[in-house]
């Protein structure tokens, strides 16, 4: 369950990577943490409730993901 957290704030992202040769299993932990801001949030059809706000902050951190990952 996510909780929707001040706009200011970080999230820790890990991620597991397993890789495999002979019989040896090798497990990987990334780990980072962003750190981002919202500047606004504008939908002038309705009034946003606490899933859209969530919905837009993991909008903003699948795009931090994305950009690190194409660096």
């Amino acid at each position: 369950m996510f909780k929707v957290a001040p706009p200011s704030t970080s999230i820790q992202a890990s991620i597991f990577c397993t890789v495999r040769h002979d019989s040896t299993i090798l497990t990987l932990k990334l780990s980072r943490i962003f750190t981002y801001k919202i500047k606004s949030i504008q939908n002038k059809k309705k009034k946003l409730n606490n899933n859209d706000i969530l919905d837009k902050r993991l909008l903003v951190f699948s795009d931090l993901l994305g950009r690190r990952h194409n660096q």
